[in-house]
């Protein structure tokens, strides 16, 4: 799946970064405001659902992670008219999906996550 990745050395402000990234692509919004707490909340649902109300790894693990990661906020790009791109965006990293788009959709996005201080990758499968 096509993706644009970012890393960054020191901890940033991610929600200038979602700020900024709302700027340059107007209609840009916070879908789930604080990503593992949603997941773990799910997770956590299911499970009493299915009667699992012991010890569980996969919970436990994503427990773990959500700490480890901290904070992040999933958010939906429109990049054109037919393509958007949904993301998670926090002080240290951002990952980016979608399909259809290009280099040069993606290009402006790019350039700004590069700026706000993120080593950014893409794969378009162009």
């Amino acid at each position: 799946m096509p993706f644009i990745s970012g890393n960054a050395e020191k901890p940033l402000d991610f929600d200038a970064v979602i700020a900024a990234i709302g700027r340059l692509h107007p209609g840009t919004q916070v879908t789930v405001p604080d990503y593992y707490a949603s997941r773990i909340s799910r997770a956590t649902e299911h499970a009493l659902k299915q009667g699992n109300s012991g010890p569980n790894p996969a919970l436990e693990c994503l427990k773990r992670v959500g700490v480890e990661r901290g904070l992040q906020r999933q958010i939906d790009v429109p990049i054109r008219h037919d393509v958007s791109l949904t993301g998670r965006v926090y002080s240290l990293g951002c990952l980016f999906t979608g399909t259809g788009f290009s280099n040069d959709d993606v290009g402006p996005l790019v350039d700004l996550l590069a700026k706000a201080g993120f080593l950014v990758e893409v794969d378009t499968n162009e």
